[in-house]
């Protein structure tokens, strides 16, 4: 099911802009290696996914994907 897409109408500020993390551990070489984290971040409303090895990519890609939907309704911008 695709989200309600409301930008052409007076209600698009009710949007909602859902952000979905998953975060999969796995062992490489047969389960015998060292854990390793997947993260993977997807942008509901987009359809944007994104696969990360590191937190600090996740934080990085997160907040740009924040920044991108509130620039779009001009939320960051100074008056």
């Amino acid at each position: 099911m695709k989200p309600t897409i409301l930008k052409d109408t007076d209600l698009a500020l009710d949007e909602v802009h859902s952000f979905v993390l998953r975060i999969s551990v796995s062992r490489a070489h047969g389960g015998k290696g060292k854990p390793r984290p997947q993260f993977h971040l997807a942008h509901v409303n987009s359809g944007l996914n994104n696969r990360m090895t590191t937190v600090e990519e996740v934080l990085d890609k997160l907040e740009t994907q924040i920044t991108t939907v509130l620039d779009g309704y001009e939320l960051l911008k100074e008056h």
